[in-house]
Protein backbone atom coordinates (compact mmCIF):
# COMPACT_ATOMS: atom_id res chain seq x y z
CA UNK A 1 0.00 0.00 0.00
CA UNK A 2 1.54 3.08 -1.12
CA UNK A 3 0.07 6.95 0.94
CA UNK A 4 -1.37 9.37 -1.65
CA UNK A 5 -3.03 13.11 -1.04
CA UNK A 6 -2.53 14.27 2.80
CA UNK A 7 -1.30 10.83 3.71
CA UNK A 8 1.65 11.29 0.94
CA UNK A 9 2.55 14.91 2.06
CA UNK A 10 2.64 14.00 5.85
CA UNK A 11 5.55 11.29 5.02
CA UNK A 12 7.11 13.70 2.82
CA UNK A 13 7.66 16.53 4.70
CA UNK A 14 7.35 15.10 7.74
CA UNK A 15 4.68 17.17 9.13
CA UNK A 16 3.29 18.10 12.28
CA UNK A 17 -0.07 17.28 12.24
CA UNK A 18 -3.44 15.97 13.52
CA UNK A 19 -5.27 12.74 12.03
CA UNK A 20 -6.80 13.64 9.35
CA UNK A 21 -10.44 13.15 8.71
CA UNK A 22 -9.89 11.43 5.34
CA UNK A 23 -6.63 9.19 4.33
CA UNK A 24 -6.11 7.80 1.25
CA UNK A 25 -3.71 5.18 -0.13
CA UNK A 26 -3.12 3.00 -3.43
CA UNK A 27 -3.75 -0.37 -3.14
CA UNK A 28 -5.26 -3.43 -5.66
CA UNK A 29 -9.26 -2.42 -5.20
CA UNK A 30 -11.30 0.56 -4.57
CA UNK A 31 -13.07 0.58 -0.18
CA UNK A 32 -13.64 2.80 2.62
CA UNK A 33 -13.56 2.13 6.05
CA UNK A 34 -14.19 4.75 9.25
CA UNK A 35 -12.71 3.99 12.12
CA UNK A 36 -14.93 4.85 15.75
CA UNK A 37 -13.08 8.04 15.74
CA UNK A 38 -15.38 8.58 12.85
CA UNK A 39 -11.92 9.18 10.04
CA UNK A 40 -12.37 7.62 6.80
CA UNK A 41 -9.48 5.56 5.24
CA UNK A 42 -9.95 5.32 1.46
CA UNK A 43 -8.15 2.39 -0.70
CA UNK A 44 -7.92 3.30 -4.66
CA UNK A 45 -6.59 1.06 -7.58
CA UNK A 46 -3.59 1.64 -9.44
CA UNK A 47 -4.59 4.29 -11.80
CA UNK A 48 -5.67 6.82 -9.40
CA UNK A 49 -1.95 7.13 -8.72
CA UNK A 50 -1.92 10.97 -9.08
CA UNK A 51 1.85 11.62 -9.96
CA UNK A 52 5.17 11.83 -7.81
CA UNK A 53 5.18 15.84 -7.08
CA UNK A 54 4.16 17.61 -4.16
CA UNK A 55 1.59 19.23 -6.38
CA UNK A 56 0.32 16.03 -7.54
CA UNK A 57 -0.62 15.12 -4.31
CA UNK A 58 -2.23 18.07 -3.39
CA UNK A 59 -4.53 18.41 -6.11
CA UNK A 60 -5.37 14.80 -5.50
CA UNK A 61 -6.18 15.72 -1.55
CA UNK A 62 -8.62 18.41 -2.49
CA UNK A 63 -10.22 16.11 -4.78
CA UNK A 64 -10.60 12.89 -2.98
CA UNK A 65 -9.80 13.79 1.00
CA UNK A 66 -11.37 17.21 1.26
CA UNK A 67 -9.95 20.24 2.73
CA UNK A 68 -7.80 20.24 6.17
CA UNK A 69 -7.29 23.70 6.91
CA UNK A 70 -4.67 23.30 10.09
CA UNK A 71 -2.75 20.65 7.89
CA UNK A 72 -2.96 23.40 4.60
CA UNK A 73 -1.40 25.96 7.51
CA UNK A 74 1.43 23.66 8.22
CA UNK A 75 2.30 22.14 4.41
CA UNK A 76 2.30 25.93 2.45
CA UNK A 77 5.04 26.74 4.32
CA UNK A 78 7.17 24.40 2.80
CA UNK A 79 6.16 25.09 -0.40
CA UNK A 80 8.39 27.29 -2.78
CA UNK A 81 6.63 30.02 -3.64
CA UNK A 82 7.72 30.92 -6.96
CA UNK A 83 7.28 27.09 -8.27
CA UNK A 84 3.69 27.38 -6.85
CA UNK A 85 2.73 30.68 -8.42
CA UNK A 86 4.35 28.98 -11.65
CA UNK A 87 2.31 26.26 -11.27
CA UNK A 88 -0.99 28.64 -11.00
CA UNK A 89 -0.04 30.44 -13.75
CA UNK A 90 0.49 26.85 -16.42
CA UNK A 91 -3.27 25.85 -15.19
CA UNK A 92 -5.53 29.37 -15.86
CA UNK A 93 -8.42 27.03 -15.84
CA UNK A 94 -7.98 24.26 -13.21
CA UNK A 95 -10.42 25.10 -9.88
CA UNK A 96 -7.92 23.11 -7.97
CA UNK A 97 -5.49 25.89 -8.85
CA UNK A 98 -7.43 28.81 -7.65
CA UNK A 99 -8.24 27.01 -4.41
CA UNK A 100 -4.94 26.38 -3.67
CA UNK A 101 -4.29 29.65 -4.74
CA UNK A 102 -6.64 31.48 -2.74
CA UNK A 103 -6.07 29.24 0.30
CA UNK A 104 -2.66 30.18 0.20
CA UNK A 105 -2.90 33.69 0.66
CA UNK A 106 -5.86 33.22 3.30
CA UNK A 107 -3.77 30.59 5.78
CA UNK A 108 -0.42 32.24 5.37
CA UNK A 109 -1.54 36.16 5.36
CA UNK A 110 1.05 35.93 2.19
CA UNK A 111 0.51 37.10 -1.84
CA UNK A 112 1.03 34.67 -4.63
CA UNK A 113 3.24 36.46 -7.23
CA UNK A 114 0.38 35.73 -9.94
CA UNK A 115 -2.26 37.84 -12.08
CA UNK A 116 -5.70 38.03 -10.86
CA UNK A 117 -8.64 35.19 -12.11
CA UNK A 118 -10.40 36.89 -14.88
CA UNK A 119 -12.39 34.23 -16.66
CA UNK A 120 -14.50 31.31 -15.69
CA UNK A 121 -16.99 30.55 -13.45
CA UNK A 122 -16.72 31.03 -9.37
CA UNK A 123 -16.50 28.15 -7.69
CA UNK A 124 -17.21 27.19 -3.83
CA UNK A 125 -14.18 27.05 -1.37
CA UNK A 126 -15.61 24.04 0.81
CA UNK A 127 -18.06 21.70 -0.85
CA UNK A 128 -21.62 22.39 0.55
CA UNK A 129 -22.69 18.52 -0.08
CA UNK A 130 -19.35 17.54 2.59
CA UNK A 131 -19.31 20.39 4.76
CA UNK A 132 -21.02 22.76 6.58
CA UNK A 133 -20.73 26.15 4.81
CA UNK A 134 -22.03 29.66 4.96
CA UNK A 135 -24.65 29.75 2.25
CA UNK A 136 -23.90 34.21 1.93
CA UNK A 137 -20.25 33.54 0.73
CA UNK A 138 -18.12 36.54 0.18
CA UNK A 139 -16.55 36.43 -3.84
CA UNK A 140 -13.31 36.57 -3.96
CA UNK A 141 -12.74 38.03 -7.71
CA UNK A 142 -8.87 37.40 -7.84
CA UNK A 143 -9.08 34.02 -7.12
CA UNK A 144 -12.91 33.38 -8.60
CA UNK A 145 -13.92 31.87 -5.54
CA UNK A 146 -16.77 32.15 -3.20
CA UNK A 147 -15.22 32.01 -0.10
CA UNK A 148 -17.78 30.03 1.99
CA UNK A 149 -15.49 28.96 5.19
CA UNK A 150 -17.12 29.60 8.62
CA UNK A 151 -14.98 32.07 9.99
CA UNK A 152 -12.10 35.13 9.40
CA UNK A 153 -8.44 33.54 8.38
CA UNK A 154 -8.28 34.58 12.37
CA UNK A 155 -10.21 31.62 13.43
CA UNK A 156 -11.93 29.32 11.15
CA UNK A 157 -13.43 25.70 12.44
CA UNK A 158 -14.40 23.23 10.07
CA UNK A 159 -17.58 20.87 10.21
CA UNK A 160 -17.90 18.18 8.09
CA UNK A 161 -21.13 17.07 7.19
CA UNK A 162 -21.84 13.69 8.99
CA UNK A 163 -24.90 11.86 9.39
CA UNK A 164 -25.08 13.20 12.53
CA UNK A 165 -24.03 16.79 11.78
CA UNK A 166 -27.19 16.60 9.48
CA UNK A 167 -29.04 15.68 12.27
CA UNK A 168 -28.06 18.54 14.57
CA UNK A 169 -28.98 20.61 11.36
CA UNK A 170 -32.48 19.47 10.48
CA UNK A 171 -33.34 19.50 14.15
CA UNK A 172 -36.63 20.85 15.72
CA UNK A 173 -37.74 20.62 19.38
CA UNK A 174 -40.87 22.47 19.36
CA UNK A 175 -42.71 20.04 18.66
CA UNK A 176 -41.92 17.92 21.57
CA UNK A 177 -41.79 21.20 24.08
CA UNK A 178 -45.63 21.39 22.90
CA UNK A 179 -46.73 18.27 23.62
CA UNK A 180 -45.28 18.74 26.74
CA UNK A 181 -46.76 21.82 27.08
CA UNK A 182 -50.12 20.03 26.36
CA UNK A 183 -49.69 17.34 29.16
CA UNK A 184 -49.46 19.55 32.09
CA UNK A 185 -50.89 22.57 33.45
CA UNK A 186 -49.30 25.81 32.38
CA UNK A 187 -48.44 26.36 36.14
CA UNK A 188 -46.90 22.98 36.43
CA UNK A 189 -44.81 22.93 33.28
CA UNK A 190 -43.57 26.57 34.63
CA UNK A 191 -42.58 25.29 38.04
CA UNK A 192 -40.52 22.78 35.95
CA UNK A 193 -38.83 25.52 34.27
CA UNK A 194 -38.05 27.32 37.16
CA UNK A 195 -36.23 24.50 38.74
CA UNK A 196 -34.75 23.93 35.56
CA UNK A 197 -32.25 27.26 36.12
CA UNK A 198 -31.28 25.52 39.29
CA UNK A 199 -30.39 21.95 38.30
CA UNK A 200 -28.46 23.93 35.48
CA UNK A 201 -26.55 25.76 37.67
CA UNK A 202 -25.54 23.37 39.93
CA UNK A 203 -25.19 20.75 37.31
CA UNK A 204 -22.80 23.48 35.75
CA UNK A 205 -20.70 23.92 38.85
CA UNK A 206 -20.74 20.02 39.32
CA UNK A 207 -19.30 19.31 36.22
CA UNK A 208 -16.24 21.20 37.35
CA UNK A 209 -16.34 19.73 40.87
CA UNK A 210 -17.90 22.93 42.56
CA UNK A 211 -19.72 23.89 44.78
CA UNK A 212 -21.35 27.40 44.92
CA UNK A 213 -22.56 29.34 47.55
CA UNK A 214 -26.13 30.32 47.18
CA UNK A 215 -24.97 34.11 46.06
CA UNK A 216 -22.97 32.31 43.77
CA UNK A 217 -25.95 30.33 42.07
CA UNK A 218 -28.30 33.04 42.48
CA UNK A 219 -25.85 35.16 40.21
CA UNK A 220 -25.60 32.00 37.71
CA UNK A 221 -29.23 31.55 37.42
CA UNK A 222 -29.62 35.33 37.05
CA UNK A 223 -27.24 35.54 33.74
CA UNK A 224 -28.74 32.06 32.74
CA UNK A 225 -32.42 33.99 32.81
CA UNK A 226 -30.89 36.50 30.54
CA UNK A 227 -29.72 34.09 27.81
CA UNK A 228 -30.72 35.50 24.36
CA UNK A 229 -31.38 38.82 25.69
CA UNK A 230 -28.18 40.10 26.88
CA UNK A 231 -27.47 43.84 25.82
CA UNK A 232 -24.82 42.55 22.80
CA UNK A 233 -25.47 42.10 19.21
CA UNK A 234 -23.55 39.46 18.07
CA UNK A 235 -20.98 41.49 16.78
CA UNK A 236 -19.85 42.52 20.17
CA UNK A 237 -21.10 39.75 22.22
CA UNK A 238 -17.95 38.25 20.58
CA UNK A 239 -15.30 40.62 22.12
CA UNK A 240 -13.86 42.17 25.32
CA UNK A 241 -16.43 44.88 25.96
CA UNK A 242 -19.04 42.09 25.28
CA UNK A 243 -17.68 38.95 27.27
CA UNK A 244 -15.80 40.22 29.99
CA UNK A 245 -19.06 41.58 31.89
CA UNK A 246 -20.42 37.68 31.85
CA UNK A 247 -17.38 36.45 32.92
CA UNK A 248 -17.74 39.07 35.81
CA UNK A 249 -20.84 37.59 36.77
CA UNK A 250 -20.13 34.51 37.65
CA UNK A 251 -17.11 34.28 39.33
CA UNK A 252 -15.64 35.80 42.96
CA UNK A 253 -15.43 39.26 42.75
CA UNK A 254 -11.52 38.67 43.81
CA UNK A 255 -11.31 36.59 39.98
CA UNK A 256 -13.08 39.05 38.12
CA UNK A 257 -11.09 40.15 34.87
CA UNK A 258 -10.80 43.44 33.15
CA UNK A 259 -10.13 42.20 29.74
CA UNK A 260 -8.69 38.76 28.06
CA UNK A 261 -6.30 36.79 29.53
CA UNK A 262 -2.58 37.91 29.47
CA UNK A 263 -0.77 34.76 30.94
CA UNK A 264 -0.43 30.86 29.51
CA UNK A 265 -3.22 29.23 31.56
CA UNK A 266 -3.81 25.37 30.76
CA UNK A 267 -6.27 22.57 31.98
CA UNK A 268 -4.51 20.28 34.27
CA UNK A 269 -4.82 18.22 37.73
CA UNK A 270 -2.88 18.12 40.71
CA UNK A 271 -1.02 14.96 41.29
CA UNK A 272 0.32 15.34 44.61
CA UNK A 273 2.61 17.97 45.69
CA UNK A 274 4.98 18.15 42.82
CA UNK A 275 3.24 16.58 39.90
CA UNK A 276 0.71 18.49 37.71
CA UNK A 277 -1.21 16.45 34.75
CA UNK A 278 -1.71 18.88 32.15
CA UNK A 279 -4.72 18.53 30.17
CA UNK A 280 -5.08 21.20 27.71
CA UNK A 281 -2.90 24.14 26.74
CA UNK A 282 -4.31 26.93 26.08
CA UNK A 283 -3.56 29.04 23.07
CA UNK A 284 -0.75 31.92 24.25
CA UNK A 285 -2.57 34.96 25.67
CA UNK A 286 -1.13 37.08 22.53
CA UNK A 287 -3.42 35.05 20.30
CA UNK A 288 -6.82 35.78 22.04
CA UNK A 289 -8.09 38.38 20.90
CA UNK A 290 -7.39 37.76 17.33
CA UNK A 291 -9.19 34.32 17.93
CA UNK A 292 -11.98 35.89 19.28
CA UNK A 293 -12.40 38.10 16.29
CA UNK A 294 -12.47 35.32 13.98
CA UNK A 295 -15.18 33.53 16.23
CA UNK A 296 -17.33 36.69 16.00
CA UNK A 297 -17.59 36.27 12.16
CA UNK A 298 -19.43 32.55 13.21
CA UNK A 299 -21.49 33.97 15.59
CA UNK A 300 -23.09 36.20 12.47
CA UNK A 301 -24.00 33.64 10.36
CA UNK A 302 -27.45 33.27 10.98
CA UNK A 303 -28.11 31.16 8.33
CA UNK A 304 -25.69 27.84 10.25
CA UNK A 305 -28.37 25.72 12.11
CA UNK A 306 -28.80 26.48 15.45
CA UNK A 307 -27.89 23.90 17.16
CA UNK A 308 -24.25 23.41 15.01
CA UNK A 309 -23.89 27.00 15.51
CA UNK A 310 -24.55 26.15 19.31
CA UNK A 311 -22.03 23.84 19.31
CA UNK A 312 -19.12 25.78 17.15
CA UNK A 313 -19.65 29.27 19.73
CA UNK A 314 -20.10 27.29 22.47
CA UNK A 315 -16.74 25.11 22.35
CA UNK A 316 -14.62 27.24 20.37
CA UNK A 317 -15.04 29.47 23.43
CA UNK A 318 -13.52 26.83 25.89
CA UNK A 319 -10.89 25.95 23.73
CA UNK A 320 -9.85 29.43 23.13
CA UNK A 321 -10.54 29.75 27.26
CA UNK A 322 -10.03 33.83 26.90
CA UNK A 323 -9.90 34.39 30.86
CA UNK A 324 -8.32 32.07 33.61
CA UNK A 325 -11.27 31.80 35.46
CA UNK A 326 -15.08 31.02 34.53
CA UNK A 327 -14.35 29.58 30.92
CA UNK A 328 -16.26 26.46 31.59
CA UNK A 329 -19.44 27.79 32.72
CA UNK A 330 -19.55 30.34 29.79
CA UNK A 331 -19.09 27.72 27.48
CA UNK A 332 -22.13 26.06 28.84
CA UNK A 333 -23.96 29.54 29.42
CA UNK A 334 -23.31 30.35 25.24
CA UNK A 335 -24.98 27.00 24.14
CA UNK A 336 -28.52 28.50 25.85
CA UNK A 337 -27.74 31.60 24.60
CA UNK A 338 -27.50 30.22 21.14
CA UNK A 339 -30.26 28.44 21.13
CA UNK A 340 -32.46 31.15 22.65
CA UNK A 341 -30.95 33.98 20.42
CA UNK A 342 -31.90 32.17 16.95
CA UNK A 343 -35.34 31.15 18.74
CA UNK A 344 -34.85 27.45 18.57
CA UNK A 345 -36.07 27.53 21.96
CA UNK A 346 -38.59 30.16 23.31
CA UNK A 347 -37.55 33.01 25.18
CA UNK A 348 -37.82 32.30 29.30
CA UNK A 349 -37.33 28.23 28.27
CA UNK A 350 -34.35 26.76 29.51
CA UNK A 351 -33.25 23.33 29.01
CA UNK A 352 -30.80 21.60 31.57
CA UNK A 353 -27.93 20.35 28.99
CA UNK A 354 -24.95 20.56 32.08
CA UNK A 355 -27.59 17.80 33.60
CA UNK A 356 -27.10 15.65 30.42
CA UNK A 357 -23.25 16.01 30.56
CA UNK A 358 -23.18 15.66 34.33
CA UNK A 359 -24.70 12.39 34.13
CA UNK A 360 -23.02 11.45 30.98
CA UNK A 361 -19.66 12.55 31.95
CA UNK A 362 -17.89 10.34 30.27
CA UNK A 363 -19.21 11.45 26.33
CA UNK A 364 -18.66 15.30 27.42
CA UNK A 365 -14.94 14.58 27.93
CA UNK A 366 -14.74 13.22 24.44
CA UNK A 367 -15.77 16.19 23.54
CA UNK A 368 -13.20 18.15 24.41
CA UNK A 369 -10.64 15.57 23.94
CA UNK A 370 -11.60 14.86 20.32
CA UNK A 371 -9.14 18.45 19.48
CA UNK A 372 -7.56 18.46 23.27
CA UNK A 373 -5.58 15.02 23.10
CA UNK A 374 -4.22 15.15 19.20
CA UNK A 375 -2.96 18.73 20.28
CA UNK A 376 -1.61 17.46 23.29
CA UNK A 377 0.47 14.83 21.59
CA UNK A 378 2.18 17.62 19.83
CA UNK A 379 2.93 19.92 22.57
CA UNK A 380 5.96 20.71 23.40
CA UNK A 381 6.03 22.48 27.05
CA UNK A 382 7.60 23.15 30.28
CA UNK A 383 6.40 23.52 33.86
CA UNK A 384 7.76 24.83 36.42
CA UNK A 385 7.87 24.58 40.05
CA UNK A 386 5.43 27.47 40.58
CA UNK A 387 3.12 25.74 38.26
CA UNK A 388 3.60 28.08 35.14
CA UNK A 389 3.61 26.71 32.19
CA UNK A 390 5.71 27.28 28.99
CA UNK A 391 3.99 26.35 25.64
CA UNK A 392 7.63 25.65 23.95
CA UNK A 393 6.37 25.09 20.06
CA UNK A 394 3.21 27.40 19.99
CA UNK A 395 4.32 28.73 16.35
CA UNK A 396 3.92 25.00 15.07
CA UNK A 397 0.81 24.68 17.19
CA UNK A 398 -0.78 27.56 15.71
CA UNK A 399 -2.93 26.19 12.64
CA UNK A 400 -4.49 23.61 15.14
CA UNK A 401 -5.94 26.48 17.04
CA UNK A 402 -6.69 28.89 14.23
CA UNK A 403 -8.79 26.12 12.49
CA UNK A 404 -9.92 23.54 14.19
CA UNK A 405 -12.17 20.66 12.93
CA UNK A 406 -15.26 20.44 15.24
CA UNK A 407 -17.36 18.20 13.73
CA UNK A 408 -17.62 16.11 16.97
CA UNK A 409 -18.83 18.81 18.93
CA UNK A 410 -21.51 19.40 16.52
CA UNK A 411 -22.33 15.46 16.52
CA UNK A 412 -22.13 15.85 20.25
CA UNK A 413 -24.59 18.29 21.03
CA UNK A 414 -27.50 17.38 19.46
CA UNK A 415 -28.46 14.54 21.55
CA UNK A 416 -27.37 16.50 24.51
CA UNK A 417 -30.34 18.88 23.68
CA UNK A 418 -32.41 16.51 22.43
CA UNK A 419 -31.98 14.40 25.85
CA UNK A 420 -32.52 17.53 27.65
CA UNK A 421 -36.00 18.07 26.71
CA UNK A 422 -37.26 14.10 25.90
CA UNK A 423 -36.22 13.22 29.41
CA UNK A 424 -34.66 15.58 31.53
CA UNK A 425 -37.25 18.25 31.45
CA UNK A 426 -40.13 15.57 30.67
CA UNK A 427 -38.76 13.61 33.94
CA UNK A 428 -39.22 17.00 36.11
CA UNK A 429 -42.65 17.42 35.15
CA UNK A 430 -43.64 14.02 35.79
CA UNK A 431 -41.85 14.85 38.83
CA UNK A 432 -43.32 17.08 40.10
CA UNK A 433 -47.09 16.43 38.78
CA UNK A 434 -46.10 13.12 41.40
CA UNK A 435 -45.26 15.51 44.23
CA UNK A 436 -48.35 17.38 44.04
CA UNK A 437 -50.13 14.11 43.76
CA UNK A 438 -48.69 12.47 47.20
CA UNK A 439 -48.60 16.01 49.16
CA UNK A 440 -52.46 16.15 48.61
CA UNK A 441 -52.84 12.54 49.81
CA UNK A 442 -50.41 13.33 52.73
CA UNK A 443 -52.37 16.16 53.55
CA UNK A 444 -55.68 14.32 53.97
CA UNK A 445 -53.28 11.75 56.57
CA UNK A 446 -52.75 14.81 58.84
CA UNK A 447 -52.62 18.81 58.34
CA UNK A 448 -49.42 19.62 58.71
CA UNK A 449 -47.97 22.98 58.27
CA UNK A 450 -46.33 23.84 54.73
CA UNK A 451 -42.77 23.88 55.51
CA UNK A 452 -43.12 20.31 57.95
CA UNK A 453 -44.79 18.35 55.37
CA UNK A 454 -41.89 19.32 52.78
CA UNK A 455 -39.49 18.16 54.98
CA UNK A 456 -41.21 15.20 55.19
CA UNK A 457 -41.63 14.91 51.74
CA UNK A 458 -37.76 15.33 51.03
CA UNK A 459 -36.76 12.72 53.78
CA UNK A 460 -39.06 10.30 52.62
CA UNK A 461 -37.57 10.92 48.76
CA UNK A 462 -34.47 10.18 50.32
CA UNK A 463 -34.96 7.11 51.88
CA UNK A 464 -37.20 4.97 49.42
CA UNK A 465 -40.37 5.89 50.71
CA UNK A 466 -39.69 5.39 54.25
CA UNK A 467 -38.78 7.62 57.48
CA UNK A 468 -35.21 6.44 58.90
CA UNK A 469 -35.18 5.41 62.38
CA UNK A 470 -32.60 8.66 62.84
CA UNK A 471 -35.11 10.65 61.02
CA UNK A 472 -38.09 9.49 63.08
CA UNK A 473 -37.75 11.71 66.57
CA UNK A 474 -37.90 14.89 63.87
CA UNK A 475 -41.71 14.09 63.50
CA UNK A 476 -42.01 13.08 66.61
CA UNK A 477 -45.58 14.53 66.65
CA UNK A 478 -46.69 11.80 64.43
CA UNK A 479 -48.28 8.34 65.56
CA UNK A 480 -47.08 5.40 64.52
CA UNK A 481 -50.35 4.33 62.19
CA UNK A 482 -50.30 7.94 60.35
CA UNK A 483 -46.47 7.52 59.43
CA UNK A 484 -47.20 4.28 58.05
CA UNK A 485 -50.03 5.11 56.77
CA UNK A 486 -48.29 8.44 54.85
CA UNK A 487 -44.98 5.99 53.72
CA UNK A 488 -47.41 3.32 52.00
CA UNK A 489 -49.36 6.44 49.94
CA UNK A 490 -45.92 7.89 49.21
CA UNK A 491 -45.23 4.58 48.30
CA UNK A 492 -48.23 3.86 45.98
CA UNK A 493 -47.72 7.35 44.23
CA UNK A 494 -44.47 7.96 43.56
CA UNK A 495 -43.05 4.31 43.02
CA UNK A 496 -41.68 4.95 39.28
CA UNK A 497 -41.54 8.44 39.21
CA UNK A 498 -38.22 10.19 38.59
CA UNK A 499 -37.14 12.96 41.22
CA UNK A 500 -34.75 15.76 40.00
CA UNK A 501 -30.77 15.35 40.50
Amino acid sequence: MEPCGYAWLIRHFSLLHFPPSHSSQIGKIKSQTVDARGRVHKTFPQSYWPGDTILDHLVFALKYDGIELALLATLFPRLDLQELAQWIDQQPTSKYAWRIGFLYEYLLHKTVPVADRWQGNYVDVLDSERYVVATNPVRITRWRVNNNLLGSNWFCPMVRRTPGVVFAEQMVISEALEKLRDCYPPELFQRAVNYAYYKETRSSYSIEQENPSPQRTERFVALLREAGQVNFTWGTLFAEPGLVPLQNAIVDERYRESGFRTIQNYVGTQRGLEKMQVDYICPPPEWVDSLIRGLAFCAKMLEIAPVVQAALLSFSFVLIHPFVDGNGRLHRFLIHDTLTRRGFIPQGLLLPVSAVMLRRREDYDRALEYFSRPLMALANYDVSREMELTLLNASELEPFYRFPDLTFTVEYLAPVVQESVERELADELRYLESYDAVREALIHIVDMPDQRLDLLLRLLDQNGGQLSKKKRGVFAELRDDELARMEMVFKEIALGSNAPG
